[in-house]
């Protein structure tokens, strides 16, 4: 996986994390999509797709078949999000 790739994943999980908190229901794939625009630039439906069946596969996403709004973290993806913003407290420059 490229750096590049590993930094459109963690921007999907945080978002999709933020997004069911503050929601009470997971975000669209259009709406993953608008915060890597915002993010990177760019972000083609193909790339956002592909990033969430990677995520999947890592089973840090679920997708819940037959439903609108379908892809949810699971607890193995809020322990990664918490890692990482553990490592961002740990660090003077937030990185």
């Amino acid at each position: 996986m490229t750096e590049k790739a590993e930094q459109r994943q963690r921007v999907i999980l945080k978002f999709v994390a933020q997004y069911q908190d503050s929601h009470d229901y997971p975000p669209s794939t259009r709406e993953i999509q608008q915060r890597l625009r915002q993010r990177f630039g760019r972000a083609s439906t193909a790339t956002v797709y592909s990033d969430i069946q990677e995520l999947i596969q890592a089973g840090l996403l679920r997708h819940r078949e037959s439903q609108r709004r379908a892809t949810v973290i699971t607890g193995r993806g809020r322990e990664r999000v918490a890692a990482w913003q553990r490592q961002l407290e740990g660090t003077s420059d937030g990185y």
